[in-house]
């Protein structure tokens, strides 16, 4: 049931995205992107380098024109988003509220498809922007916090798993500057809260050392 869930969460919005991609640029900064990921120059400030990158990536597939593949980086990043909000949504319930009933899948797969196929997400979808990116990376981030902070407390190999995705969320922080950091730097308290939380219900061995490689990560 929960994969069934995810599947839907994800690939209804997504077959709804590839039906509507256009094949040519949309106005505003649409064009702006398509032209810098073809020329592998840097778009207006701050840059947007990390999604740039990605859409010269994406411009090596052999299908259509280039304003179809980088539109269908934005419908991928989008659906990808999705995905990752179920699961994190599912374990929340689950693992945090003790909720064991299959019907609590329900709830967070209705809840990704309605947004997935809303105005506001359907139209930064199906278009090239930064902004699906941008909610894939944050929602890479939540996924990467909440894992690591639903980690079993009882083991000294737990702590270790927490310590990683801590560290994971740190630089998805980070990739999240490179593309859009006004919304990244809204995910630093976030950060800040995670790592406070690991280090005062488990006990870690050198929470000063994880704080500066989180940091690190960061940077």
């Amino acid at each position: 049931m929960r994969y069934l869930g995810l599947l839907m969460a994800a690939g209804i919005p997504l077959g709804v995205y590839i039906v509507l991609l256009g094949d040519c640029p949309y106005w505003l900064d649409s064009p702006e992107f398509v032209g810098a990921a073809f020329a592998m120059q840097p778009a207006h400030p701050p840059g947007h380098p990390l999604y740039v990158l990605l859409g010269r990536a994406i411009l090596l597939l052999p299908l259509g024109s280039a304003a179809l593949r980088m539109n269908l980086l934005g419908a991928l990043c989008a659906s990808f988003a999705l995905a990752l909000t179920h699961d994190t949504a599912v374990r929340l319930v689950r693992d945090g509220f003790g909720v064991t009933s299959p019907l609590v899948v329900l709830v967070p797969t209705l809840g990704c498809i309605l947004v997935g196929i809303s105005p506001g997400w359907l139209h930064q979808a199906i278009y090239a922007e930064v902004y699906s990116l941008q909610a894939l990376l944050l929602a890479l981030f939540a996924w990467c916090l909440v894992r690591g902070m639903l980690a079993a407390e009882s083991s000294r190999g737990a702590r270790g798993v927490r310590s990683r995705f801590i560290c994971l969320a740190s630089l998805v922080l980070g990739l999240s500057l490179a593309n859009h950091h006004l919304t990244g730097v809204l995910m630093v308290p976030a950060a800040i809260a995670g790592l406070t939380f690991s280090a005062l219900s488990t006990r870690l061995v050198a929470p000063i050392r994880l704080m500066g490689i989180c940091v690190v990560m960061v940077l």
